[in-house]
């Protein structure tokens, strides 16, 4: 399903209560991304949602993190949000191994940003599948 290569991690960014949460029940939960501070991240999720039929569309982000660490005030701004942010590492290839275990319910994927020059030419060829890691 991945387009692009996988990283060796992926990053959980979020506040110590969550990650609380997280350790003591052994369960990461989906949100809803209205609440979520891109306004483009949620106008083509809603796209998406739209064209899907779904009643619900609920996500979970993670950041891939790779040998040149380029991790930066903004990722820990938007992702955890205050002074009490907190980076779970997950090892990608286990986590990915659980959600093939729950291929039927949930999808996953890379996201893929574009310029938008070159989505307005590439509009006419993306897939439903593919809107909503965009």
């Amino acid at each position: 399903m991945f387009k692009k290569p996988i990283p060796k991690y992926l990053n959980r960014y979020t506040i110590l209560p969550f990650m609380l949460d997280i350790l003591q029940n052994l369960k990461l939960i989906l949100v809803d991304f209205h609440k979520w501070e891109d306004k483009n991240d949620i106008y083509y999720m809603d796209l998406y949602k739209d064209y899907s039929g779904y009643e619900s569309v609920l996500s979970l982000c993670f950041l891939g993190w790779n040998a040149r660490g380029a991790e930066k005030y903004h990722v820990w701004k938007t992702y955890s949000g205050s002074t009490s942010g907190v980076c779970i590492q997950f090892e990608s290839d286990k986590l990915i191994s659980h959600f093939d275990l729950l291929k039927e319910k949930i999808r996953y994927g890379m996201v893929d940003y574009f310029p938008i020059n070159k989505l307005a030419e590439e509009w006419k060829n993306i897939s439903l599948d593919d809107l909503s890691f965009m």
